[in-house]
């Protein structure tokens, strides 16, 4: 017999049971599929997925409450309803997810690992809501990557980069459900195992990829008014917009766009409605079908990659802290490339490829002159490499020019623009 979706008391209590066993929680909108499955979208007010997973009850609320708000647009009209997912790693859990949806041959390989390993590595274990099966077990002492052996073919891997739907978690069209043991009862796994086993990426690289339903709750997560500042900074960049001319109107289009979700006082959904409007009033009558989406296009993947740098940046600072110096060898403050990219971004036409020349060979200098290491140099001038994308440059040049301004900065040589 199906129950009715889960109240808020429902949530919360199965949240608690989690958190007392060392897992931290988050709200979870769970939409009915046309073919079956149920998908799972992280729904926190942060906007940055397991990331903000958390212990603290208030919080978690408030975040049920955010996920209700935004769970209407998510759905699109399908039935839907919230779940409570947890972060395995985080309670020295690592999570085996044998999947069945759509011919996948999950347990088929779980019998295999069973058979390789032994039936102990399933003492723990519940049925998910497609039938399939999520074995825990007690995680390796590091940090292990989402990317599954090769030859575990229908396995998916989730412990420090990501979510599971807990179990306890229920919908009316199915739930998630303990089989055996529970998470105090979790062994540990076999060392042949676990060497199998890839570590996760030291910068947080190895992050899920954006769900597009994640896009849609980065621009709902927006503030609902924006600021008298940057509401005139935004309507600046608007009538910039509606000046370009057809040979440059994309690159402006692309920068407009981009400088508009790195805005976090600004209600973005308002925003790109503003952007559509003058968009389509840029484009001559032939244009307008082929192109009349293309401002939300462009959106949707500056949101992915907006989503995916805050991210890895939170997972970075989090989980990878020794990577950054936490001072440099004055004593400062800790290094940060914000400033140089913050000068790329706001370069003005005809000054941007001397600007991008001049920010890599800054931050090559600053890895010479040990004010930086060399990891957080390599993710800043991938930031880079996007904000110059970002501002219309070719990926050829803009490749170039990073790389050269790098190696030269890096090796005290001076900066050729």
């Amino acid at each position: 017999m199906r129950r009715a979706e889960m109240t808020d008391f429902d949530i919360l209590a199965l949240a608690a049971e989690h958190t007392a066993a060392g897992l931290p929680s988050l709200p979870v909108v769970l939409i009915e599929q046309e073919d079956g499955t149920t998908a799972k979208i992280p729904a926190t007010r942060g906007c940055r997925g397991y990331l903000d997973a958390t212990v603290d009850d208030e919080k978690f609320l408030r975040d049920v409450t955010f996920a209700r708000k935004i769970g209407p647009t998510l759905a699109a009209g399908r039935r839907w309803c919230i779940g409570v997912g947890v972060v395995p790693g985080d309670g020295d859990a690592i999570i085996l997810d044998c999947d069945v949806k759509h011919g996948s041959l999950g347990l088929e390989t779980l019998e295999t690992l069973k058979a390789r390993y032994g039936n102990e590595i399933e003492a723990v274990r519940w049925r998910s809501i497609s039938g399939g099966v999520n074995l825990a077990l007690r995680k390796p002492e590091r940090r292990i990557s989402n990317r599954a052996p090769k030859d575990w073919i229908g396995i998916d891997i989730r412990a420090d980069s990501g979510f599971v739907v807990a179990p306890g978690t229920w919908t009316p069209w199915g739930e998630w459900a303990w089989e055996q043991g529970e998470w105090s009862d979790l062994g540990v796994m076999p060392d042949e195992m676990a060497a199998e086993l890839p570590d996760a990426s030291p910068d947080g690289k190895d992050v899920p990829p954006v769900d597009r339903h994640e896009v849609v709750a980065f621009l709902a997560g927006s503030p609902r008014t924006s600021s008298p500042a940057a509401q005139t900074a935004f309507n600046a960049k608007l009538t910039e917009l509606q000046a370009m001319t057809t040979g440059n109107r994309h690159p402006k289009l692309v920068n407009v766009v981009g400088w508009t979700f790195g805005m976090r006082a600004l209600n973005l959904d308002k925003a790109m409605q503003d952007i559509d409007s003058v968009w389509g009033g840029l484009l001559r009558p032939d244009e307008v079908h082929r192109r009349a989406g293309e401002a939300w296009e462009v959106a949707h993947w500056v949101a992915e990659r907006e989503i995916h740098n805050r991210t890895i940046d939170q997972a970075t600072s989090d989980r990878s802290s020794a990577l950054v110096p936490q001072r440099s060898k004055s004593g400062s403050r800790p290094w940060s490339a914000n400033g140089i990219i913050r000068t790329m971004a706001t370069a003005e036409e005809g000054t941007r490829n001397a600007t991008l020349a001049w920010a890599a060979h800054r931050i090559g200098s600053d890895v010479n002159a040990g004010k930086a290491c060399r990891q957080a140099a390599d993710r800043a001038c991938e930031e880079l490499e996007f904000v110059a994308r970002r501002a219309g440059l070719g990926h050829k040049e803009t490749v170039a020019t990073i790389s050269s301004g790098y190696a030269a900065g890096l090796h005290g040589r001076g900066c050729r623009s």
